[in-house]
């Protein structure tokens, strides 16, 4: 028992750092002229900071439309989304909050979100991205049993619920 106990112990001393220095990384960009989050990222990351500042303002701005949300909810048996932003990004500094507190709304896991920063590049510097042609952020890529069912780019076209709504239902409509 004790030597589980150590094991237990040894694993987590060691296994942390490592899992715990790849999350919310800051990097100073050039062009921006300050840091930005790259590569992985947590909500509390995005939460923090100087983008966290904007965050928190729309975030509590923001209200979903009620109805669309209990639409929402029926929908996301087998759901993943990508997320790929710039801490750096006006567009980004109003959508990822107000995308998170749809997911909020819907009592979407966490653990199926993937929250990845890029610089002004659009590219993250520790993880490969470049198979999720990314040209505009945020970008908000839905996913169904591993397959892409759409994508939100910048801005939606109507609100973050209803593009989102019409990206899971569509397949229905075939």
């Amino acid at each position: 028992m004790k030597r589980i106990a150590l094991l237990c112990i040894l694993f987590g001393f060691f296994a942390s750092p490592v899992l715990s220095q790849d999350l919310n990384k800051k990097y100073f960009d050039k062009m921006v002229g300050g840091e930005v989050l790259i590569d992985l990222c947590t909500r509390s990351g995005i939460e923090e900071g100087s983008f966290g500042q904007f965050y928190a303002a729309q975030y509590e701005e923001y209200l979903p439309d009620a109805s669309v949300v209990d639409e929402l909810i029926d929908q996301l048996d087998g759901i993943k989304i990508t997320m790929v932003f710039g801490s750096w990004c006006g567009d980004s500094k109003l959508q990822v909050p107000r995308f998170m507190k749809v997911l909020d709304n819907i009592d979407f896991d966490e653990k199926l979100l993937t929250i990845i920063g890029v610089d002004r590049l659009k590219k993250a510097h520790e993880i490969d991205i470049h198979d999720l042609k990314i040209r505009y952020v945020p970008t908000f890529i839905i996913y169904r049993d591993e397959i892409e069912l759409g994508r939100i780019i910048e801005t939606p076209d109507d609100t973050l619920e209803l593009d989102l709504l019409e990206i899971l239902t569509k397949e229905e409509d075939h």
